[in-house]
């Protein structure tokens, strides 16, 4: 996009310059074209005479930190006074920075030592973290926590990311859907869960012979964390990993029969349960165990008979939190162990 401040200083300019001095010497050196040619320019520059009339004050008040004004729309009263202002902004963000900074990251990580085993499985859901809302600094006592746990041993660990695992779907502060919330340091919250779920990995790949790394779409984040955990994928080749982008899947692992997705749309627990036994019929008919767990509310309930649960956060308390009334709510995650064909443990951390 074209920066609002050029297009004025290519208007004042032409009261003293023909056109083509504007687009020689004013608008090519800066824009570098972008393959607009003088025809294109001479005509857009007459639509700019009749709109760059915003004064500066109005777009410095009007424009978001980070961001820079490309065209503006005002409002005047009878007497030529603006009375509104309309401030069309985009993001200073280089896409580059970010996929330099990503590619920093990646690499193959090189596990050794001697792998553990157990007889049970493991199932690691650490559903809506909000990386950006959360710092690493928040979950490090969890992290801790979780690893403790993880150097048990296991038969199989499953780790599933995703679930609003980022708080940004992209660097402008959007969710999936492009609903505008609060804009976070998508750098940092990128290089936070890095560092978080690359300490968890590490573990859980000498803790057993079997680690399932499955991904779970959210709506703040579906298209962030499937990039993030492709990243992932890269870096360790050690485990398997399901990139699926369905609303809801599932585990199993002897009798045991483990539905998850983030299933914002379905808030009644009896929905869940017929939508997860519509979708995968021979898995769940035949289980002797069965458990349903979603995310998105923050929240923990349970609906008894077939357990579905909507499993709790430990993100801090954000706006949407805080304007939903779930300020009170327990901080926590869970993890859960199965034998064969029966629940074993659950662990809050």
């Amino acid at each position: 996009m074209i920066p609002y401040e050029l297009k004025q200083r290519c208007v004042e300019a032409r009261s003293s310059m023909t056109a083509r001095q504007v687009y020689n010497e004013i608008f090519l050196p800066e824009y570098n074209g972008k393959g607009m040619d003088f025809t294109t320019f001479r005509r857009r520059l007459a639509e700019w005479r009749n709109k760059c009339n915003a004064p500066t004050e109005t777009l410095e008040a009007g424009t978001f930190p980070g961001m820079t004004a490309h065209a503006a729309t005002v409002q005047v009263d009878g007497d030529g006074n603006i009375t509104q202002a309309w401030v069309k902004q985009h993001s200073q963000i280089s896409v580059d920075d970010y996929i330099e900074a990503i590619n920093d990251y990646v690499e193959v990580r090189q596990i050794g030592g001697e792998i553990k085993s157990g007889e049970d499985m493991l199932e690691i859901p650490l559903f809506d973290m909000h990386f950006g809302v959360a710092k690493l600094a928040d979950y490090e006592d969890i992290l801790k926590e979780i690893l403790a746990i993880v150097e048990k041993g296991y038969d199989e660990i499953n780790v599933i990311i995703g679930q609003d695992v980022l708080h940004n779907n992209d660097m402008r502060g959007h969710t999936a859907k492009g609903t505008c919330i609060d804009k976070v340091n998508f750098k940092e919250a990128w290089g936070d869960a890095w560092t978080f779920f690359c300490n968890l990995l590490d573990t859980c790949l000498v803790n057993s012979p079997s680690v399932n790394v499955r991904f779970s779409k959210g709506n703040h984040d579906e298209c962030s964390s499937w990039c993030f955990f492709k990243a992932l994928e890269a870096a360790y080749p050690q485990a398997r990993f399901d990139d699926v982008m369905a609303p809801r899947k599932f585990i199993w692992w002897e009798g045991n029969f483990i539905g998850y997705g983030h299933c914002e749309y379905t808030t009644s627990a009896d929905k869940l349960l017929r939508d997860f036994a519509l979708d995968f019929p021979m898995e769940f008919g035949t289980a002797i165990c069965r458990e349903i767990h979603t995310g998105h509310f923050h929240r923990e309930s349970i609906d008894d008979g077939i357990m579905v649960r909507r499993l709790a956060s430990a993100v801090p308390t954000d706006e949407w939190s805080n304007n939903n009334g779930f300020m009170g709510v327990h901080k926590r995650f869970q993890l859960f162990t199965y034998a064969p064909g029966r629940l074993k443990s659950i662990y809050y951390v």
